[in-house]
């Protein structure tokens, strides 16, 4: 196999999953987005958000990595594969309060294990010796069982006698004649005792104690020779969202009042429920901004500011790292630098700065459209027709299907006839603070990209408005263009004539969008839709009237 075969194969061989990969080669191939990582070194209880494929999970193994040694002890528990998920926590038909107590419970199960496998794999170094009575605590504490139903009383009256009986006889020979005697005894013994017995009817269920809890976590981290325990939440939006307040609420009592822990959780922003406000100011959950006070967004490291060098810079080190990893590579491709690494790959370097305005800021879409591109080029290096053809793929395969709702491909459509139709852009404006669920979804789904929040757009006033700059997805622009210019076959790969404009805030401040216009149009066509099939009825009831 020649080497360009043998990097190509290797590109191919990326898991685009972190879950996929071995944790030794997790930690040897994450690359730092900025100063993300330095934030997460924060002792600061934390949210991380950020969309699919832009590198969470991999951002907190390598965190758990980093904190498992020393004067810390970290772990990992990921809620999508906490043991109920499939089954209690979804089911609607049971209460609420059960579903959030088994869900609680099981999360406490689960960081248990996590802590008593991590303390005895190193057991001289955290002391398992001293830490034992308090895991046994907490287990004790998690399994706690109340049985919820009616309760009966029975009284019970039980008398009992008992009558016991003794005889003997003797008898006595001396020289003047023999002497018998009989003897005997007769005793009664009377028992009177009163009892109670207590039925209960109904079903056990876990009864979990904050205040225990709290206490013997207090109680385990003081026991542990070490600074700090970092507990790491990922896959936090896996959870209903109906129940996650209650999660939240358990962490907020149970942990985040201990000096010597702390917790990061990562989520979706958008998928995500921390709190239930209750009357008279309470609430259930975390309060963002007190709890928690710190809010970190991976989407905002990965967009580097449309700086095409910072960008560059983190794709390269991403693409080297990940190539040297894999088998069957020569030992002359590792020890070339990264950059000559990228520069073998490519055609150009035009190449592999396509690659980068393709992956929008998320390393899975990037790893999956450079692993498409190898497979069409085969032995040969990769060029920009490769790299378009392979986005409208990933498009059409990964994201296009992935939206389902009529509303949301109904809402694309609009903003592509509005942005690339009329405004020859591909970007936008849409006002900042606008509250859109269907936007929200697009963005989440990774057909819309956010490349600016709350920028000004002047219109001659002393408080201009602000806004938030979106703009479509690289594959998606290439897919729909290359549709309008007569390929209609969603199934070819074409598309390598398409011109992807870089971003220019010029052509965005002209396309400004309200969102509202597009719930007036699905109004009037709501509207007009009636209209033409009341009258399509009243033809068809009276002939004559034609």
């Amino acid at each position: 196999m020649s080497d360009q075969a043998s990097v190509n194969a290797a590109l191919m061989s990326i898991p685009s999953r972190s879950e996929k990969n071995e944790h030794a080669a997790l930690v040897d191939t994450f690359v730092e987005a900025g100063t993300l990582f330095k934030r997460l070194l924060s002792v600061d209880n934390q949210i991380i958000y950020g969309r699919r494929g832009t590198g969470k999970t991999h951002t907190l193994k390598y965190l758990l990595s980093e904190r498992n040694s020393g004067e810390h002890i970290a772990i990992y528990c990921d809620l999508n594969a906490l043991g109920s998920a499939g089954s209690i926590y979804a089911d609607t038909n049971l209460s609420l309060a059960y579903r959030a107590t088994v869900l609680l419970r099981d999360l406490l199960v689960s960081m248990h294990e996590e802590l008593r496998r991590c303390i005895s794999n190193d057991a001289e170094r955290l002391a398992l010796h001293d830490c034992n009575q308090w895991l046994s605590e907490l287990l004790e504490q998690i399994n706690e069982v109340e049985v919820v139903g009616e309760t009966e009383t029975t009284d019970q009256h039980d008398e009992r006698a008992k009558v016991a009986t003794r005889a003997g006889v003797s008898i006595e020979a001396s020289t003047t004649g023999a002497k018998a005697s009989v003897t005997g005894e007769t005793s009664l013994e009377a028992e009177d005792k009163n009892a109670s017995l207590v039925r209960q009817k109904g079903f056990s269920r876990y009864h979990i104690k904050f205040g225990g809890v709290n206490s013997t976590f207090r109680s385990l981290a003081a026991a542990l020779p070490v600074k700090r325990v970092w507990i790491l939440l990922d896959e936090w939006s896996s959870v209903p969202l109906e129940l996650q307040p209650y999660l939240a609420d358990l962490l907020r009592r149970c942990l985040f009042n201990i000096p010597q822990i702390t917790v990061k959780m990562a989520a979706l922003e958008y998928r995500s429920n921390f709190r239930i406000a209750n009357e008279h100011g309470s609430y259930v959950g975390i309060e963002v901004g007190a709890e928690v006070t710190s809010i970190v967004n991976v989407d905002d490291y990965l967009v580097f500011d449309n700086d095409q060098n910072k960008a560059r810079v983190f794709y390269t080190a991403l693409f080297a790292k990940h190539v040297r990893a894999a088998e069957g590579l020569s030992d002359r491709m590792k020890a070339l630098s990264p950059e000559k690494l990228i520069n073998f790959m490519f055609t150009q370097r035009n190449a592999f700065d396509e690659l980068v305005m393709a992956a929008e800021g998320v390393p899975r879409d990037a790893i999956n459209i450079a692993s498409l591109a190898a497979q069409q080029a085969d032995d040969r290096k990769l060029s920009i027709p490769f790299v378009k053809r392979a986005s409208r793929q990933w498009y059409l395969s990964a994201k296009r299907g992935a939206l389902g709702d009529t509303a949301l491909q109904s809402l694309l459509n609009w903003i592509v006839d509005q942005v690339i139709g009329e405004r020859k852009a591909r970007a936008f404006l849409v006002k900042a603070g606008t509250k859109s669920p269907k936007i929200d979804a697009l963005f989440d789904a990774r057909v819309l990209h956010v490349t600016k929040r709350d920028i000004s757009q002047p219109d001659g006033s002393e408080s201009p408005a602000r806004y938030d700059a979106f703009k479509l997805d690289y594959g998606c622009y290439v897919h729909l263009m290359a549709t309008r210019q007569g390929n209609n076959d969603a199934s070819d790969e074409s598309g390598e004539g398409v011109v992807v404009p870089a971003d220019d805030y010029r052509a965005v401040r002209r396309a400004v969008l309200d969102i509202a216009d597009f719930d007036a149009s699905l109004v009037q066509e709501s509207l007009l839709a009636a209209a033409a099939h009341g009258s399509e009825s009243s033809v068809n009831a009276d002939p004559k009237s034609v």
